[in-house]
């Protein structure tokens, strides 16, 4: 799928795996880790949290579209993000482990392959009650757009 220009104007929601929303909505993780840097015009934004049970590492657990109601995701919350940062050795990538919560037996935890991105958390609100899911349509990766009927 082509990724869409981002538009700060449109909700936008981010999928992640419910132990990891549990440890963000909580306050010990400090750090979303991702393979791509933050859309600068996401800082500071409100991102609905679109969590899903746990599947493949690496692998998003839901399609390129999903439909309003779909229960294989709820929306749980809300978090922003104040800054992005490109981890440039594992010895950095290490040092923020208790910030990032990924233990170095993860099969999320990186050993210096590739690029991986520290999206550094301002605020994350969990909902008193998880909320259907609208429509969705992947924006890029792991984020996507609502849309509205």
């Amino acid at each position: 799928m082509a990724e869409e220009e981002f538009n700060p104007e449109r909700q936008i929601g981010l999928e992640i795996c419910k132990g990891w929303c549990d440890l963000i909505f909580s306050g010990r993780k400090k750090i979303e880790t991702r393979r791509y840097p933050l859309p600068v015009s996401l800082l500071h934004k409100k991102i609905w949290v679109i969590q899903t049970e746990e599947g493949l590492p690496g692998t998003s657990s839901l399609p390129d579209k999903v439909s309003r109601g779909d229960t294989m995701a709820e929306l749980v919350g809300y978090i922003t993000f104040h800054s992005s940062i490109q981890y440039r050795s594992t010895d950095q990538w290490e040092l923020d482990q208790p910030l990032h919560c990924v233990d170095p037996t993860s099969p999320y935890n990186w050993d210096g392959d590739g690029e991986v991105f520290g999206w550094l958390i301002e605020d994350a609100t969990r909902f008193n009650h998880t909320q259907q899911i609208p429509e969705l349509t992947r924006l890029q990766r792991s984020l996507f757009v609502f849309n509205h009927a």
